[in-house]
């Protein structure tokens, strides 16, 4: 599969949900698309649209991958 990376700098103040509508025009994902966020070698997924990127504990040299769920 063809990965397409794009590095996109986010505040730790931003919550989960933000950084998915970020990605979701970057990329142009329909309005209507899941999105999973994950974070680290272990993809741990982050869940909580509410929370920001400091409530996970993420540093600034976390690495958060962003893709779209695919429905069957």
């Amino acid at each position: 599969p063809n990965k397409l990376n794009q590095v996109v700098i986010f505040n730790t103040t931003t919550t989960l949900q933000a950084l998915k509508e970020k990605a979701a025009e970057i990329f142009k994902f329909d309005q209507s698309d899941d999105l999973s966020v994950t974070v680290g070698p272990n993809d741990r997924e982050l869940r909580d649209d509410d929370k920001t990127l400091i409530d996970y504990k993420l540093t600034d040299d976390a690495v958060l991958t962003v893709r779209k769920v695919e429905r069957e």
